[in-house]
């Protein structure tokens, strides 16, 4: 799942709780941005290509979100 994708999901799922969503473009270095939901926050790679699994699970779980999205292919 690319970078575009898995924030989309993210934003889905941040929609359907009731959170606030955001990403930071200004507060992450080269060419990575912190995402806010509902209060929590994380650092995503914003590259081509694909985000690892287990990366997009880490950041789930920092955003207390359901890892199980991670395996999630399209919105």
């Amino acid at each position: 799942m690319n970078t575009m994708d898995f924030v989309a999901v993210v934003k889905d799922e941040a929609a359907r709780l009731g959170y606030s969503f955001e990403v930071v473009k200004n507060r992450g270095k080269g060419s990575h941005r912190m995402v806010h939901v509902g209060g929590r926050k994380s650092t995503v790679p914003f590259a081509s290509g694909d985000i690892p699994l287990g990366t997009r699970r880490a950041i789930l779980k920092q955003l207390r979100l359901d890892p199980a999205l991670a395996s999630r292919q399209t919105r």
